[in-house]
């Protein structure tokens, strides 16, 4: 469990964010042994975090997901749609993590969180975001000309004796 995250490549970029210092570096520890790149950052007062352009999956750690932290999320995927976002929180009512994940959060782990099963959800994460980026990547470098169809026009039918092949 987890050792596929060291087979990415290039290796995956996770950012932390946390009020707690101490914390952000005990869950970079683990991340780094399994050969990620991990980028620790600092809640602002305002709940901000940096830039995250570069950063596959972004696991916040919270004591709850009040209207606030939401919010917040809401602004992180309008800004950064498809970074992945894993939630470590101590503990959190069914209510408030159903609403996280209608919010867009890839999982809700609760403290204390083993370190293979972390690895192991950042990885499922980090391999959706990159499958959604090369999605779109894919999809702006394809050109169609105006009138065009969006799709590659499928062969023609042809009768095989007797029996029409679709």
């Amino acid at each position: 469990m987890g050792a596929d995250a060291s087979k990415l490549d290039p290796p995956l970029t996770v950012a932390i964010v946390s009020r707690d210092r101490v914390y952000r570096d005990s869950l970079a520890q683990p991340l780094r042994r399994f050969a990620l790149r991990v980028r620790n950052l600092q809640m602002t007062e305002s709940g901000e975090t940096a830039d995250l352009d570069d950063v596959d999956v972004l696991v916040i750690d919270t004591d709850a997901l009040s209207a606030a932290e939401l919010e917040r999320l809401n602004r992180l995927h309008a800004r950064w749609p498809l970074v992945e976002v894993v939630t470590v929180t101590g503990g959190l009512p069914v209510e408030e993590a159903v609403e996280a994940l209608r919010a867009g959060v890839f999982t809700v782990l609760q403290h204390p969180v083993a370190d293979e099963l972390l690895v192991e959800t950042i990885t499922q994460a980090g391999r959706r975001h990159r499958r959604a980026r090369a999605r779109l990547e894919e999809l702006s470098r394809a050109s169609y000309a105006p009138g065009s169809p969006a799709e590659p026009a499928r062969p023609k039918d042809r009768k095989t004796s007797g029996e029409e092949v679709q």
